[in-house]
């Protein structure tokens, strides 16, 4: 049976539970956030090439486009044994020079942050979380 549940996790990402939590998911004028990741293997221990964090910022109208993607290494070559788990802090910073959320009906700026493992098969990861990016914007920054 242990041999057809390492198979299912191989392909399915069920390796290890991937939390992500962000500290203060409004950003108001700000360009750093602070996030913790907690990583458990479900099973037995896990060995990952690394864990890293991608942050990004999709504009969504007829089409998704990404205007700005980040990727942060935080650990490599990493095990954690079963029944543990490893906690990780970190601060993303953002540059000031990226949009900030815009929620409208038939057009938005949407920003997410997933922390995932580097492992055989499908990745293990937190999956998206959004997060809102308020910032002043002027005048000629929209023409």
């Amino acid at each position: 049976m242990g041999l057809f549940k390492n198979v299912a996790n191989f392909v399915t990402g069920g390796a290890a539970e991937v939390q992500l939590e962000l500290i203060n998911p409004v950003l108001d004028n700000e360009y750093s956030m602070h996030v913790v990741i907690r990583v458990k293997p479900t099973g037995d221990t896990i060995h990952a090439k690394r864990l890293y964090l991608e942050v990004q910022v999709v504009e969504e109208s007829s089409t998704k486009n990404v205007l700005f993607r980040q990727e942060h290494i935080l650990s490599e070559d990493l095990q954690i044994n079963q029944g543990d788990e490893k906690e990780w802090s970190f601060t993303v910073e953002l540059p000031a020079e990226v949009p900030p959320t815009y929620l409208a009906k038939y057009f938005s700026v949407k920003w997410g942050i997933k922390a995932s493992l580097d492992m055989p098969g499908v990745d293990p990861n937190s999956g998206w979380q959004p997060f809102v990016l308020n910032k002043e914007v002027g005048v000629s920054e929209l023409m």
